[in-house]
């Protein structure tokens, strides 16, 4: 029932406006059918959930018309103002190292000095910016790149250790401390996951309480004769920990919802209810759910709870001895499946690293910052933390050579879903062929898969349409790095090409500039059939497609972001784009004689 529920809240949020009144009459009929068939357990949990879905609104109509509104951030104290009257609320700042959410100066007269930005704002079936901020539950999201967030450093004797950046990472998940070559260094590793507050660390936290309880059970026989047993013991220990630990932490959402399975898990435990961990991670999702429905476009949502359930199917299937180095492994191929699109390499020692670096960062790195933190605290001293540190210090130096000139493996860049989603699902499957040995073949047929068997081709160019109204956008790859590029026309080779049509006399434009493509907007695509007669070739991007423009091998190759396609027969119009881009550039010498728009 809790699935259904969650499959209903998820629903809701996915369904096209043209399709809610198909949704709100199955609601309906559904609310019926349990009162016919008399189920008011089943009927009170879909009420709640329908209660959640109303009261938050998530159907509401976000208008884009504020937008042009002139927005300031009071970064001092930590609000957002604006010339005119707004609907918008809160609004949240990302930097790089962190984030916080803004809402409204109460005192506009008294800012002097407030930074213009422009927001963001929420929307489901917009760009991943506008499902970022809708997912997150603001009204709107604000990026300041290349700035870093206020760091609050606590015991600043212990920063001038060289490990600390990284150990204060691990507990605290701040990174506003690490350098460009430390940030490369850990996602080339793939250890990324260790750095940020998440639900692992939560697990730490648990893993440690669990402990302490042993050992206040085993030294402190009195606690027997009060009455309390072990489970209530270690949810004594373990609940508080975890809330204290993720409200520390800055109250993020994976520690939160680790923090929530820890809650019902060892609550109904103590109770002595015996559930399946299935069912507690059930409870946890819905109730995150209903507490904002629109975590269901938050990929971090699904990646904690899938996590967990993985976790939970390799102890219960692997056998006794060895079963924690097989979760690992298992684990660790998991997250290159999940790489795919987001990094283009990887480091061919991803797995090792992480088979070592998560025991040891869990039962060592992390407990020793705590005790250098309580040490600093109480004491004044860092002595627990300068025998670690130089330890540590020693052993990378001796290692570093090898982590930085092992080969790489570079992944397929741009997959598509339907291949990503058949991956993980084949792996889940075999996960549920353990203990048998086959798996581990069949896992690294999966990981030798998504390897691409060369180097990949570099990607020059990527244009973007953010969103209905704005513009093409143009970023360009020289020397290694991605440049913002905006302009009426680009030069690729020797094909011109225009990117945002301004221009009166669109046909004088095409023939003195010598158009081999143009991209029409919604203002100028009445024009397009002027163009084609005048054999410009017209692409009009969908609001969040994006195109991919990369040179490999004397070749040059094209791919959407949007184009979905079945065995070559069914596709997409966004897949007619890429292929219309690529013949523009590959073909249009020969099909025209390099006359371009004058052989019209």
């Amino acid at each position: 029932m809790l699935l259904f529920n969650i499959c209903l809240l998820v629903a809701a949020v996915l369904t096209p406006p043209s399709l809610r009144w198909l949704y709100s009459t199955h609601m309906i009929l559904l609310c019926l059918y349990q009162i016919f068939r008399k189920d008011w357990l089943g009927l009170i949990l879909v009420l709640i959930s329908l209660v959640s879905l109303i009261s938050h609104n998530i159907w509401q109509e976000r208008s884009l018309v504020y937008q042009h509104q002139d927005y300031f951030l009071d970064l001092d104290q930590g609000c957002w103002f604006t010339s005119g009257e707004t609907v918008l609320e809160t609004i949240l700042v990302k930097q790089s190292g962190g984030g916080a959410v803004f809402a409204p100066c109460h005192a506009v007269a008294e800012v002097i000095n407030g930074r213009p930005v422009v927001p963001v704002v929420a929307n489901p079936r917009g760009d991943y910016r506008e499902r970022y901020a809708f997912a997150k539950g603001v009204d709107a999201v604000v990026y300041l790149y290349g700035e870093v967030a206020a760091s609050d450093w606590y015991f600043k004797s212990l920063s001038h250790f060289p490990s600390w950046r990284f150990a204060y990472s691990i507990i605290k998940g701040d990174r506003s401390g690490w350098s460009e070559r430390d940030r490369w260094l850990v996602n080339h590793l793939g250890i990324a996951h260790l750095f940020v507050v998440s639900g692992l660390h939560v697990g730490f936290v648990c893993v440690l309480a669990l402990l302490l309880s042993k050992v206040i059970w085993l030294m402190l026989p009195k606690v027997r004769v009060l009455g309390i047993w072990r489970c209530h013991l270690d949810a004594l220990l373990v609940i508080p920990l975890a809330f204290l630990y993720a409200y520390w932490s800055g109250a993020g959402e994976p520690a939160i919802r680790a923090a929530l399975m820890a809650l019902i898990g060892f609550s109904l435990r103590a109770v002595c209810l015996k559930v399946s961990v299935f069912q507690v991670l059930l409870v946890s999702a819905w109730c995150m759910l209903l507490v904002w429905p629109g975590r269901v476009l938050d990929p971090s949502f699904w990646l904690s709870f899938s996590f967990v359930a993985l976790i939970c199917i390799t102890l219960k299937r692997s056998v006794s001895v060895g079963r924690f180095i097989e979760m690992q492994v298992l684990l660790s191929m998991f997250a290159v499946l999940l790489t795919l699109g987001w990094q283009v390499e990887l480091s061919g020692l991803t797995i090792l690293v992480n088979m070592v670096l998560v025991p040891f960062v869990a039962f060592v790195w992390f407990p020793i910052a705590w005790v250098a933190l309580l040490e600093g605290f109480l004491f004044q001293s860092t002595n627990v933390y300068e025998l670690f540190d130089g330890a540590l210090v020693y052993a990378y130096q001796l290692i570093e050579p090898l982590l930085v000139d092992v080969p790489t493996l570079f992944l397929i860049s741009l997959p598509s879903l339907q291949i990503k989603l058949l991956l993980i699902i084949l792996a889940y499957y075999f996960v549920a062929w353990l203990p048998k040995r086959k798996v581990w073949l069949v896992m690294g047929c999966l990981i030798f898969a998504v390897k691409q068997s060369s180097e990949p081709s570099t990607t020059v160019r990527i244009w973007e349409r953010a969103s209905a109204e704005q513009s093409i956008i143009e970023w360009k790859h020289e020397r290694g790095e991605m440049y913002y590029h905006a302009q009426d026309s680009t030069k690729i080779g020797d094909h011109v090409i225009a990117l945002n049509v301004i221009v009166s006399d669109v046909a004088r434009a095409a023939i003195v500039n010598d158009w081999r493509l143009a991209i029409l907007s919604e203002q100028r695509i009445a024009e397009k059939g002027l163009l084609e007669a005048m054999s410009v070739p017209v692409i009009h991007l969908q609001p969040s497609e994006k195109l991919y423009i990369s040179f490999a091998q004397g070749i040059w190759e094209a791919e959407s972001s949007d184009c979905y396609q079945l065995l070559n027969v069914l596709k997409t119009v966004a897949c007619e784009h890429a292929e219309l881009l690529e013949s523009v550039l590959n073909y249009s010498q020969l099909e025209t004689g390099g006359l371009g728009v004058r052989a019209f």
